[in-house]
């Protein structure tokens, strides 16, 4: 099964500092029982891949 996530744009509207991309956001996540930081998309990726998703194109 196939997944298309959108992951473009330079984010000037959501007061970035300008070398930090939306998609490397940080986002508290449980991995392992423990809550740990990773970035956005691959939160994203990790939820898609669990619910059976085997190709991702970004």
């Amino acid at each position: 099964m196939e997944s298309v996530i959108t992951a473009a744009g330079k984010g000037t509207r959501a007061n970035l500092p300008r070398n930090m991309r939306k998609e490397m956001l940080p986002v508290y996540s449980v991995r392992d029982n423990k809550i740990v930081l990773r970035p956005v998309i691959d939160v994203i990726i990790n939820k898609l891949s669990n619910a059976g998703i085997d190709k991702f194109l970004l």
